[in-house]
């Protein structure tokens, strides 16, 4: 093999190690860099009950526990489909609902490298006690708030608001 191309093959092996190792961080950080602050802990714990609900309504499998996760990985789930690692939806949901209304630019594609980024961030800061509770207080209040939606009348029957409507007209 001339020499030429043996270097050429090195020097583009070592480029792309080098652009594999870097660019998942950096993702990460570029995500994180785009969030106004973090998420605060709650302080109250879920019971056991509650947990068991969350980690059922998220449609989490196995044992209730979060795998620490770190960019390298996530990305590889990502590309390559991968089934989601225990605790991966919790974090999601808390980290979703932060994102929400902290993004600096809330663009599809800030707004998903931001959202993995405190993905990432939550299952390495936050214990699995803490994402239930959080997780558990955020079903809480939307299965109020869709709750509170039906009880009113034109949300909870679009025929009798139709009805009242047409009455009203006469």
């Amino acid at each position: 093999m001339p020499r030429l191309l043996r270097r050429a093959l090195v020097t583009a092996s070592l480029l792309a190690l080098t652009v594999g190792a870097v660019v998942p961080w950096l993702m990460y950080e570029l995500g994180m860099s785009n969030i106004d602050g973090r998420p605060v802990p709650p302080v109250k714990a879920a019971t056991s009950a509650q947990a068991e609900s969350v980690w059922l309504t998220l449609k989490e499998t196995g044992p209730i526990r979060v795998e620490r996760l770190n960019p390298y990985g996530y990305a590889l789930d990502v590309l390559t489909d991968q089934p989601v690692l225990p605790g991966t939806r919790v974090a999601w949901l808390v980290a979703r609902n932060h994102n929400a209304n902290k993004l600096t630019n809330s663009r599809m594609l800030w707004w998903h490298m931001s959202g993995g980024a405190l993905t990432i961030w939550l299952t390495r800061n936050w214990t699995a006690d803490q994402l239930l509770a959080k997780a558990h207080e955020l079903l809480s209040a939307q299965h109020a708030a869709s709750n509170n939606a039906l009880l009113t009348d034109t949300y909870s029957s679009p025929l009798r608001a139709q009805r009242g409507a047409a009455e009203g007209e006469r």
